[in-house]
């Protein structure tokens, strides 16, 4: 199991979950547009266990150049949650 946490909210997810379903599931305050690596609406600052998310994809590593120049931002629609995690959505 992993817990991840937006602001004030937690949930716990099993290990493996794909980010973007378990937000809109519970609630979570992130916004999605495209769902798939393009937008760059469900952009999210990673503040711990960012070794605990999938590795960025190539796509989604070039809209991450463009958009922020941090290694600590990811979108949320391309992550699987591998363990807890803290987030941030601005």
């Amino acid at each position: 199991m992993a817990v991840i946490e937006i602001g004030t909210q937690r949930v716990e997810v099993p290990s493996g979950s794909r980010l973007a379903p378990v937000c809109a599931q519970n609630d979570l305050p992130v916004v999605f547009g495209c769902r798939a690596g393009r937008c760059g609406a469900c952009l999210v600052q990673v503040l711990a266990g960012g070794d605990n998310l999938s590795e960025p994809t190539a796509k989604e590593a070039r809209l991450l150049e463009v958009l922020v120049a941090d290694h600590d931002w990811r979108l949320a629609c391309q992550c699987v949650v591998l363990g807890d995690v803290r987030l941030r959505y601005v």
